[in-house]
């Protein structure tokens, strides 16, 4: 088990803005979706609005052996965003999903919005 970290510190903007305003909006929106309708439900939410991305990538350890890296990488509440979150996991044999990862962040989001 690993201890999740959270980090809060300042920001440092090195440009305002990378990408025209109506593209982030498109952006946002198929990140909603994905989450609402496509392949990263299982971050869905009733209780929290969550957009994001999932995938999943299979690489070789040490000994050859086939290693799945699934992650959810995502931000909330997605109406107006206040949080990013990232979940990486390194997972053995099959199933694989990234959606695993993605289940995780709900129960994350979920948790911290009802202990705020």
């Amino acid at each position: 088990m690993v201890k999740p970290t959270f980090h809060k510190r300042d920001t440092t903007i090195i440009k305002e803005q990378l990408a025209s305003k109506e593209n982030i909006a498109i952006i946002q929106q198929l990140l909603v979706q994905k989450v609402k309708n496509g392949l990263a439900h299982q971050a869905y939410s009733n209780k929290v609005s969550i957009a994001g991305e999932q995938g999943a990538v299979a690489t070789k350890d040490d000994r050859d052996n086939t290693v799945y890296c699934l992650q959810f990488c995502g931000y909330y509440p997605s109406d107006n965003p206040q949080y990013s979150i990232i979940v990486s996991l390194n997972k053995k044999g099959l199933p694989v999903s990234g959606g695993m990862a993605g289940e995780i962040v709900k129960h994350i989001v979920e948790f911290i919005s009802i202990t705020k």
